[in-house]
């Protein structure tokens, strides 16, 4: 759904666009004409695969790796995102942990 917008021109990072959910938004913005930079944690193999994906589809794209429970790492990585692309117009924010905790044990730590 274009709406007469478009993302040609704009950059967007994705936090844990390696797989599932931020692969998929990952994928549409670049449809829409943004360049991407794909964040990945762990799932560098993944998050390069996208990024050839991506450039596939006529559209500039990176990965970078961060640890975002490190609010130096996340300085770090959107000062990289910005110099490697010009800019940083778009922040989607879909990295997750998967932990292993009941729900009412829950805390703000785990």
């Amino acid at each position: 759904m274009n709406n007469g917008l478009t993302l040609k021109g704009r950059a967007a990072l994705v936090t844990g666009a390696a797989k599932r959910l931020g692969r998929h938004v990952a994928l549409h913005l670049a449809g829409e004409g943004a360049d991407i930079a794909v964040h990945y944690g762990k799932s560098e193999t993944e998050a390069h695969a996208l990024v050839e994906e991506i450039k596939r589809q006529g559209r500039r794209a990176a990965a970078f790796s961060a640890d975002l429970t490190n609010v130096q790492a996340i300085s770090c990585l959107i000062a990289q995102v910005a110099g490697h692309f010009g800019q940083l117009d778009i922040l989607i924010n879909s990295a997750a942990n998967f932990l292993r905790v009941k729900f009412g044990e829950t805390t703000q730590e785990s």
